[in-house]
Order: C-alpha cells, then structure tokens, then sequence
C-alpha cells in the first residue's frame, strides 16, 4: 500500500498531520511494527511503533517544490511524534542524496545531503534563474516541517559554494 494513503486513512492523520494534501507518493515499501491500545482504566497507554522500508519510492511535496525520488533506506515513527531515518538514499535535482530525519514536539525535520546547480534553488524560491552562476555544489539541508498551525515550516540550507562559478549570461 502507499505509505501516504495509509497514513491519511488510519488514526496517523491526527498525529503526523505535517503529511500535507498535495505531498504523493509511490513505490514499493514494506510497514512493520507494533499497537497497542488501552481498553481499560489500569491499562498502559496508547504505543504506537512503526518502520517504513523503503525501495524505490518517490515522493513529492509540491508546496516545497521538491521531489525527491528512487529513495530506499528505513523510516521510524513512534507516537505521538517522534520521526527518525538515516543514511535514507534517493535522488533530488537528478543528483543523488542522503537523507535522515529527526523530530522535536514543534517540527520533523528531513536532513539532505547532496549536490545542487544553482537553478535548483531558484525553483525552491520560485524565482526564475537569473544565470549568474553555474555548476554543481554540495549542500546540507534541513527542511523542518511545522507539526501545528502554530509553527512555520523553514528551510535551512548550507554550502561551501564549492564547484560554483560566478558569470554573465553570454
């Protein structure tokens, strides 16, 4: 099954509704884990543990502008909020990318780590490519998704700059 459909059709929605309308999904991917559920007073309280496999999915967050595809590696999730990944691989602006994820009670954050041209971030923006650099060079970032209406959504990203060219448009 797509792991976003899952999510939006199961009691997850309330819980991981930083999942956003517009964000798709496909692939092959393989759901293990473990539920709990109290169903009396002296019972434990609701645990909730889930692994997501990826191998070969693509996913697209079109309010960001990204997609990101061919990922394979391993996601957890915990109830009520806590996400975590690493060395998750994939494919972002035709480069290859590593990702991880963590999360704190105010955002989830995906960490990238790959190489970038600088119209790839022009496309983030939304602002067409004014031509005043080329090449590929390697950036960190961290994409940190509000988890509540009262957080914003940011985007930190950092480079060496290495491998950038400034010029004119000939």
């Amino acid at each position: 099954a797509d792991a976003l459909t899952f999510i939006r059709t199961t009691p997850l929605a309330q819980w991981l509704g930083f999942v956003e309308p517009s964000w798709d999904s496909r692939g092959p991917l393989r759901l293990s884990g473990e539920l709990h559920v109290p169903l009396g007073a002296a019972a434990h309280e609701l645990a909730v543990r889930l692994r997501a496999d990826l191998d070969g999915v693509d996913l697209d967050m079109p309010g960001y502008r990204l997609a990101l595809s061919d990922l394979a590696g391993s996601f957890r999730y915990r109830y009520p909020f806590e996400v975590d990944a690493s060395n998750v691989r994939g494919v972002l602006f035709d480069e290859p990318v590593t990702l991880g994820a963590r999360s704190d009670r105010q955002r989830v954050h995906i960490l990238i780590d790959g190489q970038a041209r600088p119209a790839d971030l022009w496309q983030i923006i939304d602002v067409p490519d004014p031509g005043l650099a080329r090449g590929t060079f390697p950036y960190q970032a961290d994409l940190a998704v509000a988890v509540s209406d009262e957080r914003v959504t940011e985007l930190t990203v950092s480079s060496s700059l290495e491998g950038l060219v400034q010029g004119l448009r000939s």
